[in-house]
């Protein structure tokens, strides 16, 4: 495909899945079969059992939220609303966050589905407005720079624009997303979208240069009727059937749309950094174009020429032999072992970390407790503004006992204290607090992101 973009002065919706069936008489604790069909057409199979890579990798997931089930749990590093009083639980009526985060990463555990690459993690905001099915087209560019803020915290490398704005976009916005995309580019984040299922031209906020727009084809590599197309297309990914499974009751369907097209690309873009930490953003997107057949992505080889075919021939290996083994083998990738490099082949869950806030004068004081030894925590402090949009005011990564930070004299404030994941452990944990001036803190619930 084209790496030369232009620019369109209008806007359409854009729609993320055109079909979703249920495969009759499927019961609810099946798993869609590994490999699945776009992993086939992908020629991504080995990636389900590939060896743990070097270094971690995460896509930021711009969506309806994430429901929790045993497919997202284990996957989901972060999950938050974009804005203020919202929930980051999934509030799409199809579930379409949730979906998508299953199509990209979901382990091969007996539940639901298998993703692209079951390895790889996911951070999810919630961009969806109460009571909505599409949102502001502005959200665009404060979900992009969300992820790009959260990236501080989290191994984010891609982030993955697959919701339909509610409004179309003026100059003045199709502008300011385009810097929004710069600004990730600055800190070495990829920025994919899907290119829309209304079978015309690529739309918004795909068919802003910046943006690695995606397309889907079918088995053969042929564009999905439905597709966007032209020359703004940068890639086209399996998208007519994608098997994938209901997030609430992990029972296989079918899916057809751009979006879950979109979802295989970022798992896979997540997958090469992981592999090749050394790969900048455009590196690994120039990486799938040239590797591509007629457009469509080839993940085998983009992996072998990034110099990755132990990675491939690993995983192929490891595939067949979970293939030959008893039905009930496949139910995990091989474990690792401990002489491969990020192999941890016992990652226990944190204990309920515990954090105490007290408030004195203009400074409060976070003493954290229930601390595994060696984990770093991160703080954020925010204050509230009209909007409710919170300001970040400070944010810290300590390994001590607690930390002191200083607030204005009036406004509320938020305290974000995260536990992050560890080499040893399987998830990050977040304590988060409103804090209102001159009152009195107890201890914060934790709670599970």
């Amino acid at each position: 495909m084209s790496g030369q973009r232009c620019r369109r002065t209008h806007g359409a919706l854009l729609l993320v899945a055109i079909a979703i069936m249920a495969s009759g008489g499927a019961s609810a604790r099946a798993e869609v079969a590994t490999p699945t069909a776009q992993a086939v057409a992908a020629h991504a199979e080995f990636l389900a059992y590939a060896s743990p890579p070097p270094a971690p990798s995460a896509a930021c997931v711009v969506d309806t939220g994430v429901r929790s089930n045993p497919d997202t749990e284990p996957v989901v590093l972060y999950r938050e609303p974009l804005t203020a009083g919202q929930t980051a639980d999934d509030t799409g009526s199809d579930l379409h966050g949730s979906r998508g985060v299953m199509t990209a990463f979901a382990p091969i555990n007996g539940w639901g589905t298998s993703g692209i690459w079951p390895q790889g993690k996911a951070v999810v905001i919630n961009a969806l407005p109460a009571g909505q099915q599409g949102f502001p087209f502005s959200n665009y560019r404060t979900s992009i720079q969300r992820c790009a803020k959260l990236a501080e915290v989290y191994p984010i490398r891609v982030v993955v624009l697959s919701l339909g704005a509610s409004t179309p976009p003026d100059a003045l916005q199709m502008s300011l997303l385009g810097d929004a995309v710069d600004q990730a580019h600055g800190v070495g984040l990829s920025v994919v979208a899907a290119a829309g299922n209304a079978g015309g031209a690529v739309e918004w906020p795909a068919a802003s240069p910046p943006v690695f727009a995606v397309g889907a084809g079918d088995a053969g590599g042929a564009l999905c009727t439905f597709s966007a197309r032209g020359p703004e297309l940068d890639l086209v990914s399996p998208g007519c059937p994608v098997e994938t499974a209901f997030a609430d009751t992990g029972a296989p369907a079918s899916v057809q749309g751009t979006s879950s097209a979109n979802d295989i690309v970022a798992a896979v873009l997540s997958a090469l950094h992981a592999y090749r930490p050394d790969l900048s953003w455009d590196q690994a997107e120039q990486l799938l174009r040239d590797t591509s057949h007629g457009g469509f992505i080839d993940v085998r080889a983009a992996f072998e020429t990034a110099g990755l075919g132990d990675v491939v021939d690993a995983g192929e290996r490891a595939a067949a032999a979970a293939k030959a083994a008893p039905s009930d083998a496949h139910l995990a990738p091989p474990p690792a072992t401990s002489t491969t490099p990020g192999a941890h082949p016992l990652r226990p869950r944190w204990p309920t970390p515990k954090v105490r806030i007290a408030r004195f004068n203009r400074h409060v004081r976070i003493i954290f407790s229930n601390r595994p030894k060696g984990a770093t925590v991160a703080v954020t402090l925010q204050q509230s503004s009209r909007r409710g949009v919170a300001k970040t005011l400070a944010r810290r990564r300590v390994r001590r006992g607690g930390v002191t930070l200083g607030l204005p004299s009036t406004g509320n404030f938020r305290i974000t204290v995260r536990f992050l994941a560890s080499r040893d452990h399987r998830q990050s944990r977040a304590v988060q607090r409103t804090v209102r001036p001159l009152s009195r803190f107890q201890t914060a619930g934790a709670r599970h992101r």
